[in-house]
Parts: C-alpha cells; sequence; structure tokens
C-alpha cells in the first residue's frame, strides 16, 4: 500500500537550569545547602513549527514478533520554523525476504538528519545511535569505565571518545537480520510460531553518527569538552561506523509487549554486551 502523510504542529519547549551545592562535614553534618538558578542567554524559551510530508509504502506481512515478508519504505521531509530553523530529513526502507519457510532475511539501510543553520543548535539535543532500535551493543546504560580508559586521564578532553562518537545530528544505519521462529522451526508445536511466539535471530549492525560541521561545539555528547572535528570521514572528519553482531531472541508477551534479549559483540567496544528491551524487530 503507497500512501502520502501530512501532519504539521506547534511547540513551545522552556528550559531551566540550576546548580545545586552541599557540603558535609566529615561526621556527616551539613555545612551548607544552596540552589542557584541560573539564567542562560542561550538557552532561552522555543517556540517553533514542525510540519512534514511522507510518501510510504507497505506491504509487509507482520509476525507476532516482527515482519516476516514483503517490504516498506518511508522518505519524508520536516521543516521546523521559529526559535530554530532546520530541516530533518528521513529515508528509510526495509525489505525482508524468505527464501525457505520458516526463515527471514530482513534488511535495513536508513538515514535520519537535521540539516540547516539551527540543525546543531545548543538547544536542538543531538541525536543518538546506540540506542536498542539502531545499532545494538553500544547502549548508554552499558558503558563503563572499560570502554573509556582516557577517563583516568586528567588532560584528556574527551573521557570517553568512543561514546562522543555515538552522538551527531546526522545518523546512518545497515541492519541485517536471519530470524526464524524457534519453536515453530523444531516443531514443537503446531503453526508457524509453535506452542509460543519466540523468534530467533542472527544479525550484523553498521553505524555513524555525524556532525555538518568540523568545529561543532553543540553536535556532541555532554562528555566531550573540546570540539574536535565531527565530521564523516567522507567528508575529510575524523567519524567513521560503529559495528555489532550476535544473536537476539524476542517474545511477544500475551500481545501486549515484544521483548528482546540480545547477545552482542561490539567490535570497537571489543567485547560481548548483553542487551534487554522492548525492542520489536525492524
Amino acid at each position: 500500500m503507497r500512501r502520502v502523510e501530512f501532519s504539521t504542529s506547534l511547540s513551545r519547549v522552556s528550559f531551566d537550569q540550576e546548580v545545586r551545592s552541599r557540603g558535609f562535614t566529615s561526621a556527616g553534618t551539613t555545612v551548607f545547602d544552596s540552589t542557584i538558578s541560573i539564567d542562560d542567554p542561550r538557552f532561552r524559551s522555543l517556540s517553533f513549527v514542525t510540519s512534514s510530508a511522507a510518501l510510504v509504502y507497505d506491504n509487509a506481512l507482520l509476525g507476532a514478533t516482527s515482519p516476516i515478508l514483503g517490504q516498506r519504505y518511508r522518505l519524508e521531509l520536516s521543516p521546523v520554523v521559529g526559535s530554530v530553523d532546520y530541516l530533518t530529513v528521513l529515508a528509510d526502507y526495509r525489505r525482508y525476504i524468505v527464501p525457505t519457510r520458516p526463515f527471514t532475511l530482513a534488511a535495513r539501510i536508513s538515514h535520519f538528519g537535521r540539516y540547516g543553520g539551527d540543525a546543531e543548535d545548543a538547544r536542538v539535543r543531538p541525536l543518538f545511535l546506540g540506542f536498542p532500535g539502531f545499532i545494538r551493543g553500544y547502549d548508554d546504560n552499558s558503558f563503563d569505565l572499560s570502554d573509556c580508559p582516557e577517563a583516568n586521564d586528567p588532560n584528556s578532553a574527551d573521557p570517553c571518545p568512543l561514546f562522543s562518537r555515538l552522538v551527531g545530528s546526522k545518523l546512518a544505519m545497515a541492519n541485517v537480520e536471519f530470524r526464524f521462529p524457534l519453536l515453530g522451526a523444531l516443531g514443537v508445536g503446531s503453526g508457524y510460531y509453535g506452542f509460543l511466539p519466540i523468534e530467533f535471530a542472527l544479525f550484523a549492525d553498521a553505524g555513524l553518527a555525524w556532525c555538518g560541521n568540523s568545529d561543532s561545539a553543540n553536535c556532541t555528547s555532554t562528555l566531550q569538552q573540546t570540539p574536535g572535528d565531527k565530521r564523516a570521514f567522507f567528508l575529510g572528519g575524523d567519524r567513521r561506523p560503529v559495528y555489532s553482531t550476535g544473536a537476539a531472541i524476542r517474545i511477544n508477551l500475551l500481545g501486549f509487549a515484544i521483548i528482546e534479549t540480545d547477545y552482542t559483540y561490539a567490535f570497537q567496544r571489543k567485547r560481548w554486551v548483553w542487551q534487554f528491551g522492548f525492542t520489536p524487530g525492524f
């Protein structure tokens, strides 16, 4: 089915910044406790109108945990006009092939980015590549000091370059999965999924986050203290893709939620990572 979608919305966003300072004696007695509000002119309230127009195609056959067969794509332009002005671009294509029943080979290629003068404004939250539905193995909650050896260097401008490279104003992703109903393939129960809708998948992910300007101070994680060159490698910058591969199990919980558990090898982290979330297959 092919369709055209339009939408528009009016938004207002305000910012409050506070610094709270607390001091204690060695005995645990509070010496001072103060809260100061900061009026930063860079973070004035935002008012803007967002409009969008999208061309959408979808003939995918949905299973209990992810699509099984068909294809879908979405091409969308969303201008933002007001206190900040930029254009959001989304191009997403997905294909699902059944080489032999009940196995599905799924592939996705996607780009999501902000373009224009205010695309990397400090008041616009940057995009993050490591969400479970994007590139697995790089979730922000899974990072620790072993991923950030630079954190032990007091002279380091960026205590975790690996995490910082996941943040930008533009994202590009490619994902491939070989998925099948685990119990159905083993003949445990009747029907496509057997007696319980469980899906097993082998996957490979690749993604890149980058910025439009080489010295964009606002297109970065809060950890990084200096601008650096955050352009993509094909634009002459330092940003290069991150990769991961692994296995996933999804289960449809009473038709209400799809739970996914991944065991992922994140190549840039050089280790295996467990990941859990409520994520349907792409």
